[in-house]
């Protein structure tokens, strides 16, 4: 099992949920929502944690990836993007 290729790809794809969790930063402030410090601390959290996981894997030597690898790397995505974007609620100020 390849782990460093396995953690940068999953980390690349964390980076991107991040990224996407940003982006409803400037629609947040634009209405005045009092969500802006969730939905930052959220995305925030979850780019630094993709991008961490990116960085010191990213000198991997490029093997190639079994059908099991392919499987954990989609359940494992799975599961943390469910993780990570719980935060933004986790976060909230007011509960629904």
């Amino acid at each position: 099992m390849n782990l460093r290729a396995i953690l940068k790809i999953i980390g690349f794809l964390l980076l991107l949920i991040g990224l996407f969790m940003l982006t409803g930063f400037p629609f947040s402030l634009y209405y005045g929502s009092d969500d802006i410090p969730a939905l930052l601390k959220s995305g925030l959290g979850t780019f630094l944690v993709g991008l961490l996981l990116w960085v010191t894997n990213k000198n991997d030597r490029g093997e190639e990836l079994t059908k099991r690898n392919v499987y954990l790397i989609v359940s494992a995505d799975l599961i943390l993007a469910s993780l990570f974007g719980f935060h933004s609620l986790h976060f909230r100020k007011s509960k629904c």
